[in-house]
């Protein structure tokens, strides 16, 4: 009954707030105006995932004091700082620096509050002891996620999509665990993403914006650490950091390819381009409605093959693999390969 009132809550919150928005927007006249690298022609009202954030914290926030759960207020705080300094680039260009600073406090205020495991799982190596190495890596994950999903953040529908599969699929996760914070959190997210969809669909009302992106980023890449191993004895948890990243799999995948790319040919990384596998779909005239699709039936596939995880299989396992590499060459081919609509015959 709490996830339904909770999902609900969540959709019909983020629905009234994003028309709320669209007309205050219209008003302030804060709109994302196209140049040579943007994948849309017409200027659009820029923002709206400062709704996502708004509605998704409030909501979580109400849970848990109505629970009498934990308040992990390393989280909250590390989501306004990312949330802020995001709708500030929103509005105006903030320096790279300026914002690289603001994702590492939030991920540091993350890594001194959560209990960090020292080990962590791979499919078919097994467990591999990180020791010190577990600050580098989370600290790396999710400052790297809160980027990865803005860059990824570039055509319409693609964000909300990938949210709203993450979301559905930590819920499934929650489950599994008998979380039911998470639980409730998930459903949340997975019904403002959905909400939001609706405006966001090509041809777009309202776009997600730095706001949304980075707070949808930062939160997916935060999420394993809300399943404490400490509190629950079930080998599948081991597994969760790995499944973090599948569930994300197609951004992170990308985007560590465009930035690996973009080093070898010398090119300024933190600068805007137009390299990433969705956007060569997009130049060469497929609809966004397509490419966004595309994404998200690639991550809803992938994210099946991760919840097998939780049962400790070998073949599951090599299954997992062989799925995860053959969708990413056929997606990296593809966009090579794949002629422009307009030499179609």
């Amino acid at each position: 009954m709490k996830f339904t009132v909770f999902a609900a809550s969540g959709f019909i919150l983020t629905f009234v707030g994003i028309k709320l928005f669209l007309g205050w927007l219209h008003k302030k006249e804060i709109f994302d105006i196209p140049n040579e690298r943007s994948s849309h022609q017409n200027p659009t009202p820029v923002g709206g995932g400062i709704v996502i954030a708004s509605v998704s914290l409030a909501l979580f926030f109400l849970y848990l004091n109505y629970s009498g759960g934990e308040i992990y207020w390393s989280y909250f705080i590390g989501a306004l700082i990312v949330a802020l300094i995001s709708w500030l680039d929103d509005l105006r260009s903030v320096p790279v620096l300026v914002r690289f600073l603001c994702h590492s406090i939030a991920a540091v205020l993350i890594i001194q509050s959560f209990n960090l495991s020292d080990v962590l799982y791979l499919p078919l190596i097994g467990n591999i002891t990180l020791g010190f190495l577990k600050y580098i890596f989370w600290f790396l994950w999710i400052v790297w996620m809160i980027n990865a999903y803005n860059f990824m953040d570039g055509i319409d529908g693609i964000a909300g999509i990938q949210g709203l599969i993450a979301a559905v699929f930590w819920f499934i996760t929650a489950i599994y665990f008998e979380n039911d914070l998470i639980g409730v959190f998930s459903v949340i997210l997975a019904a403002s993403n959905l909400a939001f969809l609706v405006f966001n669909w090509q041809p777009a009302k309202i776009f997600m914006g730095d706001v949304g992106s980075a707070f949808l980023g930062y939160t997916f890449a935060v999420f394993p650490l809300f399943f404490s191993p400490g509190s629950n004895t079930n080998e599948g948890i081991k597994f969760l950091p790995f499944i973090g990243i599948l569930f994300v799999w197609l951004f992170f995948f990308d985007t560590v390819r465009t930035f690996l790319l973009r080093l070898i040919q010398g090119e300024p990384f933190w600068k805007a381009h137009r390299r990433h596998i969705y956007q060569q779909f997009v130049i060469k005239g497929y609809p966004h409605q397509f490419v966004s699709l595309l994404y998200g039936i690639i991550a809803l596939i992938i994210c099946i093959a991760a919840v097998s995880c939780f049962y400790k299989n070998l073949i599951g396992e090599i299954f997992l693999l062989i799925i995860i590499a053959a969708v990413s060459s056929l997606l990296q081919i593809a966009s090579i390969y794949t002629k422009s609509k307009n030499t179609l015959t």
